[in-house]
């Protein structure tokens, strides 16, 4: 939803990785460094290149700035970030293969620095919204939000039940819209796209 928006407000320098393509189930694939290796290539002009990671049975968002050699980690729960080491290892697998064909950035740069970020919403335990959290995170980068630096009072609080309320409604209006309605722009993609939720279900 959110690379839909990018491409139709104009917003050119974020990317975006298929969560169904970058799992935990597929860390450990060949065809995983290939396809982190082919994105990074075809983005390394953006800025941020996002990632809606599932580890665990929860989603974290990895914000990769090729740029900076820097992965920061949207990680509601706070949970170490040991955690997600698999897929820090994959990426930076593709990254040292990126470099040697980038024209951009060196062969001889080092793997990702990766970090926790410093303001980040606390999601209570006992509920399984971390994907609201993500997707809330995400509205940074496209310009719903104020800017994380200007939000210190996220490190302290979590989403209220009227801001996942109306995530709900933003997401369920963008399903109608551009997937269920006939001729919507998706709907030829909505067999694939069930697959991948029951697939990501399932981990």
């Amino acid at each position: 939803m959110e690379s839909h928006k990018c491409r139709r407000c104009g917003i050119k320098n974020i990317g975006f990785l298929d969560p169904s393509t970058v799992h935990e189930n597929t860390v450990n694939l060949p065809s995983t460094v290939d396809y982190l290796y082919k994105a990074f290539l075809s983005m390394q002009d953006k800025r941020s290149i996002l990632l809606s990671y599932n580890c665990f049975y929860h989603h974290v968002l990895l914000d990769i700035n090729l740029n900076d050699s820097r992965i920061e980690v949207y990680d509601s729960r706070k949970r170490p970030l040991s955690l997600i080491q698999p897929v820090i290892d994959v990426v930076n697998k593709a990254f040292a293969k990126y470099r040697k064909k980038s024209k951009i950035h060196r062969p001889f740069w080092g793997d990702f620095t990766v970090e926790e970020a410093k303001y980040i919403l606390k999601q209570p335990p006992g509920n399984d919204h971390c994907g609201f959290y993500v997707m809330h995170y995400m509205h940074y980068y496209t310009g719903d939000c104020r800017s994380a630096e200007m939000n210190t009072e996220l490190d302290s609080r979590e989403l209220l039940m009227g801001e996942l309320v109306a995530l709900q409604e933003e997401l369920a209006g963008w399903l109608v819209d551009y997937v269920v309605k006939p001729g919507s722009e998706y709907k030829h993609n909505l067999g694939v796209m069930s697959r991948s939720y029951r697939s990501c279900q399932a981990l």
